[in-house]
């Protein structure tokens, strides 16, 4: 045997197999696009899909929430109510969101701006989406005074990472127990912690940078504190003591539950205003928008749903079609004109505080799983 020659050989083998393997899987990709191109080629066929589409998007009435709306009343009540969908490594089950903040597990925390010390926030001038039939279906629920309001991201003003403002840690803490102990009586106090890390001085508003952050560039943070970087690093949190801000998306699976960071905005009242990043929309949203409420139950907050009531009703509209197309239940939909898909889950109305501010009209909002 001539030493080499029988690696060689087999290397030659090994890359003509994963050529032809390669090819096979292109030619069944392009199958699937062809045929899934076809399904819909008809116009009688597209048609009847968009009739469908607008008649169960107008079946999930949307109430949205001012940007501005104070909201502590509904993230307090949220606390006890709402379980995370993830098991804790500490307690071996599902946690509420008053367990998660308090869980050594978490990976995001709470971020407060006092007032006067707001990041820079942008009315969003490019709504998602820019076609399909949820537009026409907000259009048409505005004319029937359906309320719905801007979408905020942060802007190109402000132009260093929204941690060079120095937000505080803000954390819910229990009074009168322990929260993970049976039979804990919700009680809340707030907890403030300067972080320890300094500003951050990256920039974040240029062409370049927002081109690295991608699907992120609107939250506010750099490329270094979405990732978690220096001194966004779960390492230096650990370091820390848990006194500094890790990245957005640190330490994050490909399929995660655990929520991000919220940020809380004090106004010139002292009122509170969470904010929850939606990841469909890319826009920072109030908190309220993405409770479910059991409206059986006196409105009581039973989730938190992962994007905005607006993209949440796209998204469930979406599923139900995929699942009537995939088990063939279209026809059946269309011929007893909707009867056979009746959405479930509609978000309720929300609930507006005592003393708070009236909800003024604003132009519509903006609308992946990730």
């Amino acid at each position: 045997k001539v030493p080499g020659v029988g690696d060689s050989a087999f290397a030659a083998r090994q890359q003509r197999t994963d050529a032809i393997r390669k090819k096979k899987d292109v030619d069944l990709l392009k199958g699937k696009k062809a045929k899934q191109k076809r399904k819909f080629s008809n116009p009688e066929e597209k048609k009847k899909l968009n009739k469908r589409q607008i008649r169960m998007l107008k079946q999930i009435i949307v109430k949205d929430f001012p940007f501005h709306h104070p909201n502590e009343h509904d993230f307090l009540q949220s606390l006890d109510t709402v379980k995370i969908d993830y098991v804790d490594n500490v307690s071996k089950s599902k946690p509420t969101l008053r367990q998660y903040f308090e869980s050594s597990d978490r990976l995001g925390d709470i971020l407060f701006f006092p007032f006067g010390k707001w990041p820079v926030f942008a009315e969003e001038n490019n709504p998602i989406p820019k076609r399909g039939n949820l537009s026409k279906v907000m259009a048409s629920d505005v004319q029937k005074g359906v309320k719905y309001y801007p979408s905020l991201r942060v802007g190109d003003t402000q132009e260093l990472c929204i941690v060079n403002l120095m937000p505080m840690l803000l954390s819910p803490v229990s009074v009168g127990g322990d929260a993970h102990q049976p039979g804990f009586q919700s009680g809340t106090d707030w907890r403030y912690q300067q972080i320890k890390t300094g500003p951050c001085v990256c920039i974040r508003s240029t062409s370049e940078a927002k081109k690295k952050l991608e699907n992120y560039k609107f939250t506010g943070f750099c490329y270094g504190c979405v990732k978690g970087e220096g001194m966004a690093s779960q390492e230096n949190w650990i370091a820390t003591g848990g006194a500094s801000i890790r990245g957005f998306n640190a330490g994050r699976k490909k399929v995660d539950h655990r929520p991000r960071h919220l940020l809380c905005l004090e106004n010139n009242s002292n009122q509170k205003i969470f904010l929850k990043w939606c990841t469909q929309c890319h826009t920072w949203k109030n908190y309220s928008t993405f409770l479910k409420r059991d409206e059986q139950n006196g409105n009581a907050i039973t989730k938190l749903n992962t994007f905005c009531a607006v993209c949440h009703r796209r998204q469930m509209v979406s599923r139900k079609l995929q699942n009537l197309n995939r088990n063939g239940g279209a026809a059946a939909a269309e011929n007893n004109n909707g009867s056979a898909y009746t959405m479930p889950d509609s978000p309720s109305p929300p609930v507006v505080q005592e003393g708070s501010p009236p909800m003024a009209a604003g132009p519509i909002a903006a609308v992946e799983t990730e």
